[in-house]
């Protein structure tokens, strides 16, 4: 039996499988929850979501040579404009600039992964008795012929808690591969959109792509140094450069631009950890009856004010 008809089979029996995502929900805010799964109203998505999702579908039909990636820059801007008429607003004008000079770099650079895998796989097992959904982006093997797990990303990268709270799901993937086939997962990990890695000299350095020149200024000025050998004409290659944050095509050869996968270092502890944490989740909503708002001043709460999709109509919030 294929997953999608077993998925069919659980819901006919009134079983619910769980992903990672509506855990997370109920554990960000029960009663957000209990509208989403329980009342079935999705509510309004927010930018990153709406962001997101777009750029996810963009690199699944470049992986499966459904468009070009010529087409990125184009795609790019009809987001913003969908957002725009959406009403789908950025925190701040400076939060949705830097995100705009990320993404406006990442289209225009954008380097196909030279391995073939599977997107969107679906994959669906038991973790002690409680039926487990989720979608892979991506599952390949590298150069290397590792096994991994890619998830494509537009946030910002994971630092502290939010690493351990993002790696879960990777792990989760891990575990669902390696309970229902053959395969052993050997790495997983993120493949940071807004993020690139410059090889310079048989190094890379990562950097926000909006930054690239700025955090690369001294590498790039030598080498103008050398092709130039005139402080006055480096100055003005080099201004123009930031401002375009583009490296000058005169030295273009000296460096390279990556993606950049940032790989999940991750134990056994890790992996249980994990899936202590979907079967305590799975237990607490089972018996929950009240589903009451997360705590604090939801007026002052990033995830309140920008990111629930009940954010306009919560009646908390009000």
């Amino acid at each position: 039996m294929s997953y999608v008809n077993k998925l069919k089979e659980l819901k006919a029996e009134g079983k619910t499988a769980y992903s990672i995502s509506r855990i997370n929900s109920f554990n960000e805010c029960k009663h957000g929850y209990n509208i989403t799964y329980n009342q079935k109203d999705r509510g309004e998505n927010n930018c990153y979501g709406i962001a997101g999702t777009a750029v996810h579908d963009w690199l699944e039909d470049i992986a499966n040579n459904k468009i070009d990636s010529d087409e990125l820059p184009n795609l790019l801007q009809g987001l913003l404009l969908d957002l725009e008429l959406q009403g789908a607003q950025f925190p701040s004008e400076k939060i949705k600039d830097n995100w705009v000079k990320d993404m406006t770099h990442f289209t225009e650079h954008f380097e196909k992964l030279d391995v073939n895998g599977l997107t969107e796989m679906l994959v669906l097992y038991d973790i002690e008795g409680h039926h487990i959904q989720g979608y892979i982006d991506f599952l390949l093997k590298d150069n290397e012929g590792n096994v991994v797990i890619l998830d494509w990303k537009t946030s910002s990268e994971f630092t502290g808690d939010k690493l351990r709270h993002a790696g879960r799901q990777l792990l989760i993937y891990k575990d669902a591969i390696e309970q229902t086939t053959n395969h052993k997962v050997d790495k997983v990990g993120w493949y940071m959109a807004k993020y690139c890695e410059l090889e310079y000299n048989g190094r890379r350095k990562t950097s926000a792509r909006r930054n690239l020149i700025k955090d690369n200024k001294s590498k790039i000025a030598k080498e103008l140094q050398n092709f130039y050998n005139d402080d006055m004409m480096v100055e003005m290659v080099l201004e123009q450069s930031l401002k375009t944050n583009k490296i000058p095509d005169e030295i273009k050869e000296h460096f390279t631009i990556h993606p950049n996968i940032r790989y999940y270092d991750f134990t056994d502890a890790d992996i249980h950890e994990a899936r202590q944490y979907m079967i305590s989740t799975i237990k607490d909503i089972e018996i929950e009856e009240e589903f009451k708002p997360k705590d604090g001043d939801m007026k002052k709460d990033f995830y309140c004010q920008f990111l629930c999709n009940h954010r306009k109509t919560c009646t908390y919030m009000k």
